[in-house]
């Protein structure tokens, strides 16, 4: 299986689609290691109501679009406005997407 077949992937999330998509190396290991470095890996995942908002952002803005539409910070404000319980289910499911081995998926669905 390409590489290419794991850059994006479409979820739902409380009636809306997004589009997850594979953080740039470089910014995926800077989100990995602000995460570790503020002790948010545990037993259980990470615990993204801990994360801060400036980290949210970065995480979403990186990882996630609505269609052909990227989030900057304008967009995010304006789009997220009361909709908290969706940022954080579209980051914990942009970090999953990120940060799991493709290879374990790929056995899964087959």
């Amino acid at each position: 299986m390409s590489l290419s077949s794991y850059q994006t992937k479409e979820v739902e999330v409380e009636g809306d689609v997004y589009n997850l998509k594979k953080y740039r190396a470089l910014m995926g290991l800077s989100i990995q290691k602000e995460i570790h470095d503020c002790g948010l890996f545990g037993e259980e995942g990470i615990d993204v109501m801990k994360l801060s908002p400036e980290l949210i952002f970065k995480i979403v803005s990186n990882g996630c679009s609505k269609g052909s539409i990227s989030f900057d910070q304008k967009a995010f404000d304006s789009h997220f406005a009361g909709k908290y319980s969706a940022i954080f289910q579209l980051v914990a499911l942009s970090l999953e997407y990120n940060y799991s081995d493709p290879n374990a998926e790929a056995a899964t669905e087959e």
